[in-house]
């Protein structure tokens, strides 16, 4: 898991074009500058894992996805 690095004055979190933004130590492998099917898919399968699918509300629309404090909610 990366680790977060301070700066000169102790500060791990900073700003960068108005998002939170912090240096972590570089994951294990290597670039591949023309990744194939293989690689593809294991990227889809982390992202998937790092974010989760929304909650459907039955309380609306079927079609109307509900993220929490996410932009759009149902009415």
């Amino acid at each position: 898991m990366p680790r977060p690095h301070a700066d000169g004055t102790g500060a791990i979190l900073h700003t960068l074009a108005g998002k939170p933004a912090a240096v972590v130590d570089r994951l294990r492998g290597r670039h591949h500058l023309a990744p194939d099917a293989l690689h593809c898919a294991m990227v889809g399968e982390m992202l998937a894992r790092m974010h989760p699918p929304p909650r459907i509300s039955r309380s609306c629309s079927p079609t109307c996805a509900v993220w929490p404090g996410g932009p759009r909610r149902c009415r």
